[in-house]
């Protein structure tokens, strides 16, 4: 049986509907506070040209492109949610920002030095045509850093939510998952880029956000507790294999654009 297609605008509605109306997103990004600064710090690692463009796609409302630009980035923003774009240009007034998808936006070719999707590419209608516009805009030797849903991880909270869900519910939690449009294993996501033309690939588990703030749980603690319990679980494990085994929620994944004449 053919899956029915998804209908386009309906879809961009309910993503602009929850930005706009549902999503915790101060929350949210005081959140993932250490996330920023560990990626950040990648970047700036790794990235020695000066002066240094970043475009954040599915910026939301500005956070990271905050803490970029203080860090001495020049910032583009791109999102869909008209809203969020506007308090990302207030939140950072030296910032590029369009509210359009990446390819709306239309940037020059090689024209930043480094992209960051951060929980965005699992959410698009076709994740090869946004990264391989991606690598269109990147310079020569240009970063990009993605978050995706980690299928092994989602199936293995999935499974242990469906055998324990009769006493998640008598806690009065809500349900922890979200429909994100695709899912990748480690695998997958690094196919993929290196089928665009990317090049140094590698993944991690993602870490975390700190605790608690979709408010799952009346008792946010207990929350915050079971999230450090599955990231320490899930880095052990990793650490164990090597890096081969990932089952975090999430996957951080880091490529390059290849130099020119490479």
């Amino acid at each position: 049986m053919e899956t029915p297609p998804v209908n386009e605008p309906a879809h961009a509605a309910r993503i602009t509907h929850h930005f706009r109306a549902v999503d915790p997103h101060g929350a949210v990004a005081a959140s993932k506070e250490g996330f920023y600064a560990q990626t950040l710090g990648y970047l700036n690692a790794r990235t020695r040209c000066k002066p240094r463009t970043l475009l954040d796609v599915g910026c939301g409302f500005g956070y990271f492109l905050e803490r970029a630009a203080g860090d001495g980035w020049h910032t583009i923003g791109i999102d869909i949610v008209a809203e969020a774009v506007s308090a990302a240009r207030e939140r950072v007034p030296t910032g590029c920002l369009f509210a359009a998808d990446l390819r709306g936006a239309g940037l020059a070719a090689g024209s930043v030095d480094a992209i960051t999707m951060w929980d965005m590419l699992d959410m698009v209608p076709d994740p090869g045509v946004e990264l391989a516009e991606s690598l269109r805009v990147l310079a020569p030797g240009g970063i990009i850093g993605i978050r995706v849903r980690n299928l092994t991880g989602q199936l293995w909270l999935y499974n242990c939510y469906t055998r324990l869900g009769w006493l998640w519910r008598r806690t009065e939690f809500k349900s922890p998952f979200t429909f994100h449009r695709h899912s990748f294993t480690p695998k997958a996501i690094e196919h993929l880029l290196a089928r665009i033309g990317f090049c140094e690939i590698e993944s991690s588990d993602s870490p975390l956000t700190q605790g608690d703030p979709y408010g799952y749980s009346p008792l946010r603690r207990l929350a915050a507790a079971a999230k450090f319990g599955v990231g320490m679980l899930a880095g052990l494990i990793s650490r164990l294999t090597g890096g081969r085994v990932l089952l975090g929620p999430s996957l951080l994944v880091w490529a390059r654009k290849p130099p020119t004449g490479s």
